[in-house]
């Protein structure tokens, strides 16, 4: 499901991206257009998510 996320490396700007998975509370798995796979949180008072591409990345192997 496409959804809109602030990411961090874009400075806090709206980007959609892919929700993939719900890890526990309030914490998501999203995939971003460039492909990166991050951790994302959402916030009920801003109503989106924000998405860390820079501390929370996901290596693949």
């Amino acid at each position: 499901m496409k959804v809109g996320a602030r990411v961090h490396s874009m400075h806090g700007q709206m980007c959609a991206v892919e929700l993939l998975t719900k890890i526990g509370d309030n914490d998501y798995l999203v995939k971003l257009p460039s492909g990166t796979v991050c951790h994302a949180i959402y916030n009920v008072f801003a109503g989106c998510y924000y998405a860390d591409d820079v501390y929370a990345k996901i290596e693949s192997k």
